[in-house]
């Protein structure tokens, strides 16, 4: 479903007046804060008060922030030294034009361009610093692991399945979904859809799982924006639940009904990468 440009200028107008109402750390992040930032770069900010893209609108929460090096990312995510992005954070106050810092962020708005929300920052920093420094690297994978281990543990405990694999398909969902149980729907729309992920491996489920129905909401909507959007061709390393948020907890498959899955949080959304650890601490 596509909405009138009035209307989703309207929901991105709220979508920062919301994201502005999240907190922001300074200098040092809690547990909770380092697991919700997904991307981490630092940068600068070349104007305060202004969008990097078109359609999206600027309030004195917004910052353009040119990347200087990319600490870490989702791998679906383009981004590199260089690009500039939308930072909505909640205070200002802090920032000004040339300003040079670490920018811990979760990963929001993608389409013309990339919007993210400000959870934590390092300012400043000297320009000199190297940008991409191994030290600043490892530190901060050291940082994040310790403090997600624990998490990420329950997360797999608690999860129906865990494979690691790759969305060869993505479509509008087989079964009509009901109303969600879980997340509160808005007035607008979820556009729910259903990915068909092909499981390479298996670590945690059945053995013989093949291809998985997952669905989730299409929409950037303030209610779903923090869902994971998958798309074709994506990699990676998927905690699931059977689906209780679309209301509709099962899915047709080569003609048969099957059970649909659910990936409600970021985290439950990993890199190919991560899955030794995933399978290192599922064993635990």
């Amino acid at each position: 479903m596509r909405l009138p440009s009035a209307k989703v200028s309207f929901i991105l107008e709220l979508a920062v007046a919301l994201a502005a109402a999240f907190p922001v750390a300074g200098q040092n992040l809690t547990a909770s804060e380092l697991r919700q930032s997904d991307i981490v770069f630092v940068g600068t900010v070349l104007k305060v008060g202004a969008t990097s893209f078109e359609g999206f609108p600027a309030s004195q929460n917004t910052l353009v922030v040119r990347v200087d090096g990319v600490l870490e990312k989702p791998p679906a995510v383009v981004l590199e030294p260089g690009d500039s992005l939308t930072v909505v954070t909640k205070d200002p106050s802090g920032f000004k034009n040339g300003i040079h810092g670490t920018f811990y962020t979760a990963g929001w708005i993608y389409g013309n361009g990339i919007a993210v929300r400000d959870i934590g920052h390092d300012l400043p920093l000297e320009p000199a610093d190297p940008p991409d420094s191994a030290q600043k690297k490892e530190e901060d994978m050291k940082a994040r692991n310790a403090v997600s281990d624990a998490d990420l543990r329950a997360r797999i405990e608690s999860a129906n399945l865990v494979v690691v694999g790759q969305v060869k398909e993505v479509r509008p969902t087989s079964v009509p979904t009901a109303s969600p149980t879980v997340i509160p729907i808005t007035e607008h729309d979820p556009e729910w859809k259903e990915a068909v992920i092909r499981a390479d491996s298996i670590i945690k489920g059945p053995a013989s799982t093949k291809d998985i129905v997952v669905h989730f909401p299409a929409s950037i909507d303030v209610s779903w924006y923090d869902v994971p959007k998958l798309k074709v061709g994506q990699e990676g390393t998927f905690i699931l639940q059977i689906d209780r948020i679309s209301g509709t907890p099962v899915a047709i498959l080569q003609k048969k009904q099957v059970p649909a899955y659910s990936a409600p949080s970021p985290e439950d959304v990993l890199s190919k990468e991560d899955a030794q650890r995933v399978r290192a601490l599922a064993i635990k």
